[in-house]
Parts: C-alpha cells; structure tokens; sequence
C-alpha cells in the first residue's frame, strides 16, 4: 500500500491522521487525484464516537485496526529506507514517548479545531492511536540511523521535563499546555536535551522534503543539529561549526525577535527564551549582543529583553483602526535557523481572522507561512506598521492535514495591542501610530530588516 498523503509528526505539530478518512459521521475531505468526487456527507453535527469506514488515499479499510496496521506496515517501509550515519553522535540517547493518554488531550483539541466536532469513544481512540504510530516511527528511524552511539525508546505518561537516566542525551515529544497547571492550550513538539544542561533543542521535520524516508531522514539531521548545538561531538569530531552556516549562537531555543526602541531593548515570545540562562540577540548585519531578560509574560508568550547596543532604528507598533480579514501581511524572522539561510527571511500572505483558536481575541490569524524559528518576529501591515508577533508556540495547537499538505491559516500571531500593553506597563517608550501610505511588499521587508534580529539562548 502507498499513501502518498502522509505527514510525519514535526517540533511545532502534530498530525491529525494525514489522510482522507471517511468517517461516515464526519468526512469532508478529498484525498489526492480525487477532488471532483464528492466526500462523504456529516450526517449530523453532534459528537462523533465510531469510525465507520475509512479510506486513504483511495485504498479501503473496512475496520479502524485495519487501517492502523496498513499504517503501521507503510512506516516500517518508511523507517527501513533511512539513511544511515557513518559518523555517529558521540554517547547514548534515550528516546521518550507519550502514552495513550498524556495524547488524549491534545489529539482531542486538535481534533474539535480541525472537524469543528467534539470527537470522543472509538474516534477518538483511533486518532490517538495513530498518532502514537508515527511517534514511534520518528523514534524507531533514529535509533536505526545509527545517530548516537546506541539508544533505547520508552513511553510513558510523564513527558513535559521527564528525567533522562543515564543517557547522555534526551530526545522526546513533549506534550504539555502553555499555561501552568494544566491550563491553556495543549502543544506537542519534539525536544533535545544534553546531560547536565537545562537548556533545550527543538527538533523538526522539514516538510519540502518527498515523504517517507527522505522525510524521516530530515527529521535525524535535526536531531543531531541539536546534539552538536548543545555542546556534542561525533566520533569523528564534528562539532555545530560543521553545520550549514557555521557555529550557531549559543544553546537551545532559537527564535526572532524585535528591536522596539533605540535604547536596546528587544521584544520576544517568552517560550524562546524559557530556557535561557544568557540570551543573545543577533541583527541582520550578523552583529551579536549579550542580552539580559527584564520582563516576562507568560500568559501572553511575551519577554523583553535589554542590550547594552542601541539601534538606530525600531519598530512602529500600529495602533488606531484595526486591520481587516484580507489585508496583506508581511512575516520576517528567522526560521529554521542554519537551514534557510543566516539571513531575514522574508513571507507574505493575507490576514484571515482577527480571532485565534476559541476565538481568542488577543490573536490574529495568518496565511503567511511561518517555521520554528519565527517566532517572536514582527507581523506588518503594508505600510510597515507592526500589527502582532509570531507566536510559534500557538501555532502547533491548531493543525490540519487532510491532502498531504499543511494548510495556509493556522498560522497565529499576538496583536499589537496585547504587545502595547505589555510594554505600557513596564513603561517602555515605543514608537507607534495608525497605518500609514501603502508600501510594496518588498520596500516593507526593508524596513523590517532593520528592526527584526535573532534570539537564541547562549551557553551558561
């Protein structure tokens, strides 16, 4: 069996079932080569519980055990084909995977924003189901590369900060909510921690790769980018200035940020630097500051952090009226830092609502693409006015795949007044006003250029 539709797990999301699954009660998607036949019809607007029948990519399945171990057998083809790692990752890794039901949650979220229905009983369990396949997938394709020295998998329940023994590195899918105490959002991402260092990786698929094993292979490579960031050395000494672009800066997190005034400071989301013991804070001329973090918002997914440098030029925050659903946008950042390239990189795309998941109204909704990495950056309006921040974080909550590819509007950002508000009460002088005369998309990104900078979290 192929299935042409399907998407591994990556650090920002978690697949929902990458294929067009009709379930009787609830399909409405159309698997790949057949979009003029129509999909099965919701019989009903209620809770679905059962999975009645079940088809991907054209191939039918007339139980739900059936078509998880069709699943199952396509990634042992998958996992088999990887590549393997001549010059392994000095030490041992042990690999953590979530149980069926610290997956429960999130699987459940992200089914209601994906279907619009509370999905509960047999439908619920066959998604979470499915979802712990392609963990362990990700999980068998890393031990079988031979990245690491040699490595163990273990699921369990505890999978927000769980202990990692004896092994010199950790590599798990951490499922957790923003917020403390169980509260907030679910997200589920995958993460790389060193012995000794509290600070993390995160590790990710990159989607323009084909699916199946090429897709597995990426998803390696940044495993072991990780290892070597965080301090790690292969058999052969390879080390992170053997990575595409050179040394990265510092360990753990990497995201964007942005130079609010000309006194230094420097605005983020607070999950960039969550793990940071000394911040750096990197300009597109490729200059590097040490940072301090002044303020923290974790609610919001805010931080402010100071510089001792003093940029000459800041961002405008737009204040006045609000912009509407279909008005251009402009993203910079860095995302997939060391992978796309040591410079700004520029998006563009349209504003699709003014609320996020739950119609949460400190968000808006973006088609621009985003990636790990832009996180913390600006969101501008054609005039270059910022009218929110990229919040990565947020972006893994609300996902659907349903052709093989990942839709263009679940991309989310923190409104610019949420970013004023934070700023007004720590009385932080910041420049701002209502949009202003229409520029190209491009003469934006050069404005943004000068005030959009990289964060990353630097050694101890």
């Amino acid at each position: 069996m192929t299935r042409t539709g399907k998407r591994p797990v990556t650090a920002s999301l978690l697949r929902l079932l990458p294929l067009c699954a009709a379930l009787g009660l609830a399909a409405s998607c159309v698997p790949p080569g057949a979009a003029n036949r129509a999909p099965t019809a919701a019989a009903a607007n209620g809770p679905i519980t059962t999975v009645k029948t079940i088809t991907i990519n054209g191939v039918f399945y007339a139980t739900p055990a059936a078509a998880l171990d069709g699943l199952r057998q396509t990634d042992e083809g998958y996992v088999a084909g990887v590549a393997h790692e001549a010059d392994p990752v000095r030490g041992s890794v042990r690999i953590i995977l979530p149980d069926a039901d610290r997956l429960r949650p999130l699987v459940a979220q992200n089914l209601m924003q994906t279907l619009k229905r509370l999905v509960t009983g047999e439908a619920l369990d066959f998604f979470i189901e499915e979802s712990r396949i392609n963990n362990r997938a990700a999980a068998d394709a890393l031990l079988k590369s031979g990245e690491f020295e040699s490595g163990t998998i273990v699921e369990q329940n505890d999978v927000s900060d769980p202990p990692q023994g004896d092994a010199e590195y950790l590599v798990w899918f951490q499922v957790r909510t923003i917020l403390p105490n169980n509260t907030g959002a679910w997200i589920g991402h995958w993460l790389v921690r060193r012995r000794g260092s509290s600070t993390v990786q995160a590790a990710t698929f990159d989607l323009g790769t084909a699916i199946g094993a090429p897709r597995y292979d990426s998803f390696i490579k940044s495993v072991r980018a990780a290892a070597l960031r965080l301090g790690g050395r292969s058999r052969a000494g390879a080390t992170a200035k053997s990575l595409p672009g050179g040394a990265v800066v510092g360990q753990g997190s990497i995201g964007s940020g942005i130079v609010i005034d000309t006194r230094g400071h420097v605005l983020t989301n607070e999950h960039v630097i969550h793990v940071c013991e000394r911040p750096q804070v990197t300009d597109a001329e490729g200059h590097r500051y040490d940072a301090k973090i002044d303020a923290r918002d974790a609610a919001n997914d805010l931080a402010l952090l100071s510089t001792a440098h003093r940029w000459p030029d800041a961002a405008s925050l737009r204040d006045g009226r609000e912009p509407r659903p279909g008005d251009a946008v402009v993203v910079t950042g860095y995302p997939l830092s060391g992978m796309l390239g040591s410079g700004v990189i520029v998006t563009t795309g349209s504003l699709s609502a003014l609320s996020g998941p739950n119609d949460d109204s400190r968000l808006l909704q973006l088609s621009a693409p985003v990636q790990p990495g832009n996180s913390g950056g600006p969101v501008l309006d054609d005039s270059g006015r910022v009218i929110g921040m990229v919040s990565q974080r947020l972006n893994g909550t609300l996902v659907a795949v349903v052709n093989g590819t990942l839709p263009q509007n679940v991309n989310f950002a923190i409104k610019s007044a949420i970013l004023r508000n934070f700023l007004d009460t720590r009385q932080i002088d910041y420049a701002h006003g209502p949009p202003a005369r229409e520029l190209q998309s491009g003469d934006v990104a050069d404005l943004a250029r000068k005030f959009t900078v990289r964060v990353a979290c630097g050694a101890p």
